[in-house]
């Protein structure tokens, strides 16, 4: 069974470690990137810059940037955005959509 997976947040423990492949460090993209039962269906930043340099790393549909109409209520979704950020998210996504499980 494939998860369709959408990670809220390009920053260092969503993705901006992957850039540091000297320190072998972790993170949320490179968990779903290696797990073959994940799918990363979309990907969510505020950061236009972080968006940018994760496209130069990563072949990505670009239709599935923000993109919340895609997610699905069986789909997982994990939040990887500063604390004081997370309601914000949460709220955008219980009002939008109801993912079966959220990740933060």
């Amino acid at each position: 069974m494939i998860i369709n997976t959408h990670l809220f947040g390009l920053g260092k423990i969503g993705f901006y470690y992957e850039l540091n492949k000297k320190k072998n460090i972790k993170n949320h993209f490179k968990a779903i990137e290696k797990h073959k039962s994940f799918h990363l269906k979309t990907i969510h930043d505020k950061d236009p810059k972080k968006i940018k340099k994760f496209l130069k790393n990563n072949k990505f549909n670009e239709e599935n940037i923000n993109n919340l109409k895609i997610i699905k209520k069986k789909d997982l979704v994990i939040i990887s955005v500063d604390t004081n950020q997370q309601y914000k998210v949460l709220s955008k996504l219980i009002i939008n959509t109801k993912p079966k499980v959220i990740l933060c």
